[in-house]
């Protein structure tokens, strides 16, 4: 469960959301979901990003590898699944099921 709620804390800190909205998060959220609520399309133009994403895909790459742009489409539920177990990188590939 301290991995879960790492995994969390670690979002709100990515995008700036206050610590205690952690438990705000569903586990059907998808990181590009969360990231759009922060960047609506129709502001996008007019705003930049913080790289967000970025920094903590490379954050989570211990646990998930390297999973290139299917990070941002799987839900928090398998992410968190995937810290909690452990699983080191180097040893397992990033492999989550096709939704």
């Amino acid at each position: 469960m301290q991995d879960v709620d790492w995994l969390l804390c670690e979002i709100c800190e990515a995008f700036g959301f206050p610590a205690d909205s952690r438990y705000q998060f569903s586990p059907d959220d998808q990181l590009n979901e969360i990231y759009r609520s922060r960047y609506p399309r129709w502001k996008f133009w007019e705003l930049g990003d913080s790289l967000e994403l970025e920094t903590l895909a490379m954050g989570l790459e211990k646990w998930l590898g390297d999973c290139g742009p299917k990070l941002f489409v799987i839900p928090l539920r398998e992410i968190a699944e995937r810290v909690t177990a452990g699983i080191d990188a180097t040893v397992s590939p990033c492999k989550f099921t096709e939704g």
